[in-house]
C-alpha cells in the first residue's frame, strides 16, 4: 500500500524541554491512525508538528513522499493540503452551515454547491444548509466541522480530541459515524485522543504514547492482547498485577494457583507480574483460593467488587444477581482469556 504519512524519528523541543523524542510511524493511504495517551504525553504537540504549526528539532515528516519538515525546513500549514478538526469546532458564526462547509472550496458556484450537498447527506444533515452554528447541537456542529475539513479532499485529515466536549452518549455515537465517513471517503486520518474506547472504535492502528514517545504502534487487538510493556498494559485497560514465579513446566505459580503463560522462553524461577483484568477473576464454588470483599460498586447488569487475596487487592466483576457483602469470604478462580505478563 502507498504510504501517505511518514513520521521518522521526530523530536520536538521548546527550548531545553524536549516534549517529543525519537518518535516514528507510518500511515498508509486511506488508513486511520490514532495517537492515544494521557494529557501531557506529547500527542497534540506531535499532531501540530504534522500540521506544520510546530518545528521539529530532529527527524522528518513526509506526506506522499514529499518531505515537509525537518530541523532545517518547515513547510507552512497552508501548503500541506491537510485538513484539521479541532475540539472546539471553530465554525464561523456569521455564515450558515452551507457557507461554512464551502469555505475551502475553489470550484465554481455549481461545483461547490454539489460538494456541499454531498457532504450534508454524508453527515446526515441534508436539511441543515441554511441554519447557523448557534442553532445546532454540539454533535451537529462537530459534524459540520468535519464536513468543512474534508470538503477540499485533503491528502491527510488531523483530528485533535474532536469529541471531548460532548457527553458520553453522543461521543460514542459520533465517533462511530466519523469512522464510517472517513472510511467511505477513503481519507487518510490521524486522531488524537485520551479515550481508549474512542481509539478502538475509530482507528486501524494506534500509537500509545507516554512521556513524549510512542510505546507501541499496532492494531487495537494486538495492543490489548499483547501490550509491548507494562506502561501500555496499564493505560490500555483497567487491571491489577499478580506476582508469579515461573515453574519448571513453564507455568506461573501464583496465589490463585498455576497460570498458563502460553509460549515463552523464561527459565524456571523467573519472577513475573501477570495482568489481572476484572473479567479474568471468576467467583466459583469449587475454588480453593479465598478472597475477602473489601468494597463494591453496582453497575446495572453487573457489580464490581474490590477483593483482597494475600497482600494484594484486585477488581472482580460479578454478573447477574450475585451479591456479596463487604467483609464476606468468596472463592475465586483466575481464568485469563489471554496471558499478559512482564518480568519483574
Amino acid at each position: 500500500m502507498t504510504t501517505m504519512l511518514k513520521v521518522d524519528n521526530v523530536s520536538i523541543a521548546y527550548g531545553k524541554n524536549e516534549v517529543v523524542h525519537g518518535t516514528g510511524f507510518t500511515l498508509a493511504e486511506g488508513e486511520i491512525g490514532c495517537l492515544l495517551g494521557p494529557s501531557g504525553c506529547g500527542k497534540t504537540t506531535l499532531l501540530r508538528a504534522i500540521a506544520g504549526f510546530e518545528p521539529v528539532t530532529e527527524g522528518s515528516i513526509h506526506i506522499a513522499n514529499t518531505m515537509l519538515s525537518d530541523k532545517d525546513k518547515l513547510t507552512p500549514p497552508e501548503q500541506r493540503q491537510i485538513g484539521m478538526v479541532f475540539q472546539d469546532f471553530t465554525l464561523f458564526p456569521h455564515v450558515n452551515v452551507a457557507a461554512n462547509i464551502a469555505f475551502g472550496l475553489n470550484g465554481n458556484k455549481n461545483e461547490n454547491q454539489k460538494r456541499v450537498d454531498e457532504l450534508l447527506e454524508l453527515i446526515r444533515l441534508p436539511e441543515y444548509g441554511d441554519r447557523y452554528p448557534h442553532e445546532l447541537s454540539g454533535g451537529q456542529q462537530q459534524r459540520i466541522a468535519l464536513a468543512r475539513a474534508i470538503a477540499p479532499k485533503p491528502r491527510l485529515l488531523l483530528l485533535d480530541e474532536p469529541f471531548s466536549s460532548l457527553d458520553t452518549h453522543h461521543r460514542r455515537k459520533l465517533s462511530s459515524l466519523v469512522a464510517k465517513i472517513l472510511r467511505q471517503e477513503k481519507i487518510t486520518s490521524l486522531l488524537v485522543t485520551h479515550d481508549q474506547r474512542e481509539a478502538f472504535t475509530v482507528a486501524d492502528n494506534i500509537g500509545v504514547m507516554d512521556s513524549g514517545a510512542i510505546m507501541q504502534w499496532d492494531s487495537a487487538n494486538n495492543i490489548y492482547t499483547s501490550p509491548a510493556n507494562k506502561t501500555v498494559a496499564s493505560f490500555i485497560t483497567r487491571g491489577d498485577w499478580l506476582d508469579g514465579t515461573v515453574t519448571a513446566d513453564g507455568q506461573a505459580d501464583t496465589i490463585f494457583g498455576l497460570v498458563d503463560l502460553g509460549q515463552h522462553s523464561l527459565v524456571a524461577g523467573t519472577k513475573i507480574e501477570c495482568l489481572v483484568r476484572s473479567h479474568d477473576l471468576v467467583v466459583t464454588e469449587d475454588s480453593l483460593h479465598q478472597a475477602t470483599v473489601m468494597g463494591r460498586s453496582f453497575a446495572g447488569n453487573f457489580t464490581r467488587y474490590r477483593i483482597k487475596a494475600g497482600d494484594n487487592q484486585f477488581m472482580i466483576t460479578a454478573q447477574g444477581d450475585a451479591q456479596f457483602e463487604i467483609g464476606a469470604s468468596i472463592s475465586v478462580s483466575y481464568q485469563p482469556r489471554s496471558s499478559v505478563f512482564f518480568i519483574k
